[in-house]
């Protein structure tokens, strides 16, 4: 049936082989990572809980779950960083500008939500943060919000 094979490769495109790609089983072994506890996501918090090492973290809001495509999160973002308290520190306006900064703000004055983080250290950070978003991809069809581009927009009301 050539018709149908047609097809088959028509609704695969690019995008969607890397979504596949994503959802395979990684190389990074079993993918237990050492999370640290939960603390408030503000410059007094960050400076006394998190290091000055490479790793990834989580940043979640702390009344409770959303929902999403499938199911339901708390999870907000999830990044890497080769300074971990210096990436935390710049996404809340302090040492330093970041684009998330100006996603988190109408989230926490707004919408008047608390944000919390959490963090692992890991020197492959580049690929836990990939692997870490192809799971939360493959559970809710969609990565966090705040992950995407142009997030803004539903944040402001625009």
């Amino acid at each position: 049936m050539p018709g149908c094979v047609a097809v088959a490769q028509r609704t695969l495109d690019p995008l969607a082989q890397v979504r596949i790609l994503a959802r395979q089983p990684s190389n990074l072994g079993s993918g237990v990572m050492d999370w640290s506890n939960w603390y408030s996501l503000d410059e007094e918090s960050i400076k006394a809980n998190c290091p000055q090492t490479a790793g990834v973290c989580k940043i979640r809001q702390r009344e409770g779950e959303f929902g999403r495509l499938v199911g339901s999160s708390d999870i907000l973002y999830i990044g890497k960083s080769g300074n971990l308290q210096v990436e935390l520190l710049r996404y809340i306006g302090k040492g330093g500008d970041h684009v998330l900064k100006y996603r988190l703000w109408p989230i926490t004055h707004r919408l008047d939500r608390h944000l919390q983080f959490s963090f692992a250290e890991t020197e492959l950070y580049d690929k836990y943060e990939d692997q870490l978003l192809a799971e939360y991809e493959k559970e809710h069809y969609e990565i966090p919000p705040l992950n995407r581009q142009g997030t803004s927009s539903w944040l402001w009301g625009g």
